[in-house]
């Protein structure tokens, strides 16, 4: 019974550090090619009071369909998350405003393998650019 309940802790415990180094990598991963993506803004709960998020309306990549509907947050490493967040504050206010977001799309969601503080879902995007209005124009 000992050697039962040894082995079963083993395997828990090796579970949780495979879990704590697989996650973030995982989490790291984009797709090799920028994508063009059209999105209405959005806001949800973060550690800041309410932030802006987007919602993928459509993509350049047909490849990439499965992810319209999916809440993406852009991040850049040119801007902090605060400028971005306050040039954004904005579209938060008007119903159904659009952007054009031009990235790298993370390939798992941000809660992937998350054992803690699973989040909220929706994928990251490397920014390159963004305008306001529909791609295209």
């Amino acid at each position: 019974m000992t050697k039962r309940l040894l082995y079963a802790a083993i395997t828990v415990i090796g579970l949780v550090f495979v879990g704590i180094l697989l996650g973030p990598y995982l989490r790291s991963l984009k797709f090799e090619n920028p994508t063009l993506i059209s999105a209405t803004a959005t806001t949800y709960d973060c550690a800041d009071g309410h932030c802006v998020g987007f919602i993928i309306s459509s993509v350049d990549n047909s490849d990439l369909s499965q992810y319209i509907g999916k809440t993406i947050y852009p991040y850049s490493s040119e801007k902090d998350k605060d400028t971005l967040q306050e040039q954004w504050a904005h579209l938060a206010q008007k119903t159904g405003t659009g952007v054009c977001i031009k990235g790298y799309l993370h390939k798992y969601p941000v809660n992937t393998m998350r054992l803690f503080q699973s989040g909220y879902g929706g994928y990251r995007i490397d920014m390159v650019d963004y305008k306001e209005g529909p791609c295209g124009t």
